[in-house]
């Protein structure tokens, strides 16, 4: 059972924001699938204070001490390009939460086209 809850989708979401999104879900429905066996999935979108935050929760086995293999690692590297912040906990199954700054372009903007 996959669960998704959410306020609204952020307006104006570059094509490599959507790619980051899209594979961080991916990765976390594959490892609560592959590693946790989880029966339910809930994914969470919010928007707040100019940040998308998307938590990925599931009721698998979770874990510990959770390694930080090749899908985490990806995730993390992927969100760090858009400034992103990424962390996960493997208590009561496993929980993913990255964060995703919104409206950066338009400080890259006002940088780019300063002719100062």
């Amino acid at each position: 059972y996959f669960g998704i809850q959410h306020e609204c989708w952020p307006k104006d979401l570059r094509e490599d924001e959507e790619e980051v999104i899209y594979r961080i879900v991916q990765e976390s429905i594959t490892n609560a699938n592959r590693h946790g066996k989880a029966a339910h999935i809930l994914i969470t979108l919010t928007e707040e204070n100019n940040w998308l935050k998307i938590i990925i929760k599931d009721d698998g086995t979770g874990c510990e001490n959770p390694v930080k293999g090749f899908g985490l690692r990806h995730m993390q590297e992927r969100l760090m390009l858009l400034h992103g912040a990424l962390a996960y906990e493997g208590h009561g199954g496993f929980t993913i939460k990255a964060a995703i700054p919104l409206n950066r372009g338009d400080v890259y903007n006002d940088k780019n086209n300063d002719s100062g």
